[in-house]
């Protein structure tokens, strides 16, 4: 078995460790011409003082003048650094035991290094970040582009090692068992009676099916589009049946291999008999109904009464909204606020009056000049992605006469498939599985927001909402929610932070409401009744965004308030 193994580990192990021996061996040296560029345009974009004091092989130390007066470590692997951006990190060096008691302008510094890195970072893609000072004797070999077109990545390494592996073990149980047969050919004489009552297919042969069609769904595994950012569960099952009955039968004992076979055969059946009773469980919302528009797909049902979580009944709006009336065309002398989301303004766990559209209503009315009138609208669906939400306020919010639109983004919002079927990838039961099995989620949402998908369903919504918005003279504010996470965890962070990058590249404010929940327990937010929901907070979480929702949209909307 050593025979065998020990090569194919060490064929599929020779380019990673190629690749570590020569960022290993990266000299230092002077900046490349692409880092240059980065910083000078970073530079020019946050009207900052910035130049390359350092370039190492994985990381570039950064300058900034002026008031801020420090350096800043830029490194491809942010998995160590003070603050993660995409897959990137971004540190201070020094000793900081507060940095936000440290001077402005350091923390602006900061602040818009991350926003750069969050528009663009492929300079940190390219394998020399320094160019060396002596060029070596020999010239160096053509750099190889790490992906074949843009949003496509190259299978990761464990992947692939997994990938050989199985297929090691699937060579050597064939070759054991053809060996076997081989040798009991030789010392039993053939009966043609008792050849006659086994079963026809050799074991060589299902060995040598199910190897083809392990082998097949390994490479459906690695060569999944990583555009889909979420993989099929199905070729899992697969997989995993045909490796457990082929452990089966080298097993012994025959209880506990009747016990493997019954295994192997029956999780499919059960998994697939869930998958069916879940594929209708959500989609028989009698609130929701279908609609005529491609890109929105469904509505809530004008007319229909919802009843509440304290005994209230809404009564959904004639054009679609969980809401309370609202006059059209609009009076003379109101401002407008208009809220674009998903299910958390309409979590029915929540009372009416405490979720954060209703409440920040009124911390807007109080914050108005008196006499002056200030209306939220919630312009909101279950389920919605971006896309969803700028379309809804297209058919509908802009009725309202909007002044301010605020968009309130959660992290699951590049989410493309239809929100009406609560699923991941093919798979109903996936959808309601990975909550008790992942327990960090951030990095799950980070993934979501790497690929092309992001900029399909986010960064072209941002667009359209900006055309949107010069056409009909309102402004716009992007406000990422928190997960009811972890609210320091690097990961959310630099979502949130890559998200409000994209609407400040559009020209709109945005902020970012996990500021209202730091150095509190992310627990004292959950619901009691559902502590695996992340995305929808309690009524506590409410009032926390609504408001620092208030203190980011009062500048906004009540500056066009008439004295």
């Amino acid at each position: 078995m050593l025979r065998f193994l020990v090569p194919c580990i060490v064929l599929l192990l020779l380019p990673r460790v190629a690749g570590a021996v020569e960022a290993g061996g990266a000299a230092r040296g002077v900046c490349a011409p692409t880092v240059e560029a980065w910083i000078a345009a970073c530079a020019d974009a946050e009207y900052l003082e910035l130049g390359a004091f350092e370039c190492l092989s994985d990381r570039v130390i950064v300058e900034a003048g002026g008031d801020a007066a420090l350096r800043f470590d830029v490194a491809r692997d942010g998995s160590r650094s003070f603050r993660r951006v995409g897959r990137a990190g971004l540190s201070p060096l020094g000793e900081f035991p507060d940095w936000n008691a440290e001077p402005e302008p350091r923390r602006r510094a900061l602040d818009a290094l991350a926003a750069c890195l969050a528009r663009d970072a492929t300079f940190l893609q390219s394998p020399a970040l320094a160019t060396p000072e002596k060029p070596p004797a020999a010239p160096p070999p053509p750099e190889v582009p790490p992906s074949d077109f843009q949003g496509r990545t190259v299978a990761a390494w464990p992947s692939l090692l997994l990938t050989g592996l199985v297929a090691a073990a699937l060579g050597l149980v064939g070759g054991s068992l053809w060996q076997k047969r081989r040798g009991s050919a030789r010392t039993v004489p053939r009966n043609d009676a008792d050849r006659s009552q086994r079963f026809q297919a050799s074991p060589v042969s299902v060995i040598l099916l199910l190897c083809s069609v392990t082998l097949v769904e390994a490479w459906a595994i690695c060569a999944a589009d990583p555009d889909f950012f979420f993989p099929d569960p199905f070729h899992y099952l697969v997989v995993g049946s045909a490796l457990l009955f082929i452990l089966a039968g080298f097993i012994r004992w025959p209880q506990v291999r009747r016990g493997l076979v019954t295994l192997a055969i029956a999780a499919p059946l059960v998994i697939l008999a869930m998958e069916w009773r879940l594929s209708a469980a959500d989609v028989n919302n009698r609130h929701v109904a279908a609609s005529s528009d491609g890109l929105l797909r469904y509505t809530y049902r004008p007319g229909f009464p919802i009843e509440e979580s304290e005994g209230e009944r809404i009564v959904v709006t004639e054009d679609g909204l969980w809401d309370v009336p609202h006059v059209i065309p609009k009076p003379p002398g109101v401002l407008r606020v208009v809220v674009l989301g998903d299910s958390v303004p309409n979590d029915p766990s929540i009372p009416f009056r405490r979720r954060f559209p209703r409440q920040l209503e009124a911390l807007l009315a109080q914050k108005a000049p008196a006499g002056q009138k200030v209306e939220v609208v919630n312009v909101s669906c279950e389920g919605y992605n971006t896309v969803q939400e700028v379309r809804l306020l297209e058919r509908v919010g802009l009725r309202y006469e909007p002044d301010l639109v605020v968009l309130a983004y959660v992290l699951n919002d590049p989410f493309l498939q239809n929100g009406g079927y609560r699923r991941i990838g093919n798979s109903f039961f996936a959808f309601h599985f990975a909550n008790l099995v992942v327990r960090r989620k951030c990095p799950a949402f980070e993934h979501m927001h790497e690929g092309y998908t992001f900029d399909l369903v986010v960064r072209a919504s941002l667009s359209r909402l900006r055309l949107l918005a010069d056409k009909h003279h309102f402004q716009v504010l992007v406000a990422p929610l928190p997960l009811v996470e972890p609210f320091d965890d690097p990961s959310c962070l630099s979502v949130y932070d890559k998200v409000i990058a994209a609407a400040r590249e559009q020209g709109f404010s945005a902020g970012r409401v996990v500021d209202a929940f730091q150095g509190e327990d992310h627990r004292a937010f959950l619901k009691p009744q559902d502590a695996l929901d992340i995305t929808h907070p309690n009524a506590e979480g409410h009032d926390r965004m609504a408001r620092r929702l208030a203190e980011l949209a009062a500048p906004l909307v009540l500056g066009q308030a008439t004295p």
